[in-house]
């Protein structure tokens, strides 16, 4: 009987290594959401921070969205956002906001460990994928 469970323990332990996402192999010279980015968050981000959100994730932002029309960010129509880039620590507002006024945010939250949770088992961002994140802020967070 113990055999059994110390196998499905060593299976358990197999299976959930192999969610493990390696680093990208190279670092593009001007990285961009759609191309580079998303694939990123897809792999690392979404599980959480896409629609709808999960596991505790805040609603005031997506991740798998570059921007959210301003239609949907006031259906009212009584509300003006604020313009967002990449340079403001956090936006200002309810939100709701998309990847490209949540960049800056995202890329500290990454350098400081915080993100992705996953992190702390070894499924973190590899160094040329926190490079890479980090270029495209510093590019302005291009679509």
């Amino acid at each position: 009987m113990r055999r059994r469970w110390l196998a499905c323990g060593l299976a358990l332990v197999g299976w959930g290594c192999a969610f493990g996402v390696d680093d990208i192999p190279e670092v593009p010279e001007n990285p961009t959401f759609h191309r580079d980015i998303l694939p990123l968050y897809q792999d690392h981000c979404l599980l959480c921070h896409g629609d709808p959100p999960s596991r505790g994730a805040p609603t005031y932002f997506r991740l798998d969205v570059y921007e959210i029309p301003e239609a949907e960010a006031h259906p009212d129509g009584l509300g003006e956002r604020r313009q967002h880039h990449a340079g403001h620590a956090h936006p200002e507002g309810e939100g709701p906001f998309g990847a490209k006024a949540m960049s800056l945010h995202c890329l500290q939250v990454v350098e400081e460990g915080l993100m992705p949770p996953a992190a702390k088992w070894g499924d973190g961002l590899g160094p040329n994928a926190r490079k890479m994140l980090r270029r495209w802020v510093e590019q302005g967070s291009p679509p």
